[in-house]
């Protein structure tokens, strides 16, 4: 009995002993913020349509409900090879080099035109209004997000009339992409008089994947007409080839392809390690000049302005809870946003990180930077007496 008592006297003497000089616990020795940071790119998407309209006069193809600001929204028009104009712009410009593009004889079925308007929306925008062609006109407003916020939404793009042929073979030229992640929108057009929403199938090209139908439509006005719009995306830089589709009825047509360019949305974190060496429990420690002295600075490296958000994470190995107060197990991470607000002590700054994104600024724009401090509370008690690590991760979104 006497001999189990010193033993166990021993073992605990022993454990407070390598707890007390050698530091236990150890926390967070040279992790990455986070491990890995890579590039993030949005998503180059297509949004909507709106109504489909057709007329013997002019014309006003209203945004679909959906559309929201920044969205790149193509105005697609097609006429019996007659000549194309807004009478209402309302933002909307013509697609230079590629459009128009049509065969035929004008006001002669199966003459067809096809043009093509872009506009980066605003929230809440006007219709266009498109004038009257002289024999039927169609038009309809196709929605794209993710697309650049800046400058042309395209990267590259190509026109061309099928070689001026009148049969259901369509032919779309294709491009070489200089920007991965494009987002490739293949419209053509028909005359054929008749209201429809199949007269376009099989569209195909190798070069492209997730190739899908997004608008069939023709109608009766007159002699008739309408178009066919398809997306696809193209993961690499390189060339796409000239796509193919079936018409249902014999026509001229009017070809155009762009490939939008998706905005760019990437942050790095320098320098992205934070070594706050050897804690006892209960103890706090910032990455100010004081102490640390390792002020992180998030850069975007991205082409449209973005937000950031901040992030924490459960400790590994040991799996403590992140909280904004400590307890047994429980440790708090905290940051502030250096280049806005004082950072220094007495940390009233400071905001508690959480396993949710918070806000760490908005509206930073290309190459801007934001610098923001650290500070960890280590649990009041552990049952771990392992190294952990405390990632935090650092996002970039678009506003």
């Amino acid at each position: 009995m006497n001999r189990y008592k010193i033993v166990q006297i021993v073992v605990i003497f022993l454990v407070i002993f390598t707890w007390i000089f050698s530091g236990w616990p150890r926390i967070w020795q040279n992790p990455p913020i986070p491990p890995e940071i890579q590039v993030a790119w949005a998503a180059a998407a297509y949004r909507s349509s709106g109504t489909f309209t057709a007329g013997t006069g002019a014309i006003t193809p209203p945004y679909p409900a959906g559309m929201v600001a920044n969205d790149v929204c193509l105005l697609v028009v097609t006429s019996e090879n007659q000549a194309i104009s807004l009478t209402t712009a309302n933002g909307f410009v013509e697609v230079p080099t590629w459009s128009p593009q049509s065969a035929g004889t004008a006001a002669t079925n199966p003459g067809s035109r096809l043009a093509v308007f872009w506009k980066r929306t605003v929230g809440g925008d006007s219709a266009p209004v498109v004038a009257d062609s002289g024999n039927n006109t169609e038009g309809r407003i196709h929605c794209f997000s993710g697309i650049i916020t800046s400058g042309n939404p395209w990267d590259t793009g190509a026109g061309g009339n099928d070689s001026a042929a009148n049969d259901t073979t369509g032919t779309i030229p294709g491009s070489t992409t200089t920007v991965a992640n494009t987002l490739v929108v293949l419209i053509i057009s028909t005359s054929y008089n008749g209201t429809s929403t199949a007269q376009f199938a099989s569209w195909t090209n190798g070069d492209l994947t997730n190739l899908l139908e997004r608008s069939d439509n023709s109608n009766t006005a007159n002699l008739g007409g309408g178009h066919g719009m398809a997306t696809g995306e193209k993961a690499n830089a390189g060339s796409y080839t000239t796509t193919t589709v079936t018409l249902a009825n014999t026509s001229y047509k009017g070809a155009i392809s762009l490939a939008l360019k998706p905005a760019i949305v990437s942050v790095t974190v320098s320098d992205g390690n934070v070594t706050y060496g050897t804690l006892n429990v209960n103890t706090s420690r910032s990455t100010l000049p004081a102490e640390e002295n390792e002020m992180q600075t998030a850069t975007n490296n991205g082409n449209v302005t973005v937000n950031f958000n901040i992030k924490g994470t459960v400790s590994s190995p040991g799996g403590w809870t992140l909280a904004g107060t400590a307890a047994e197990n429980v440790y708090v991470h905290k940051f502030c946003n250096d280049t806005d607000l004082d950072c220094e002590t007495p940390f009233t700054n400071y905001t508690a990180l959480t396993t949710n994104y918070a806000t760490l600024d908005t509206s930073v724009a290309n190459a801007g930077t934001v610098d923001f401090q650290l500070r960890i509370t280590t649990p009041t008690v552990v049952s771990s007496y392992v190294e952990q690590d405390v990632d935090v991760w650092v996002q970039a979104v678009q506003p």
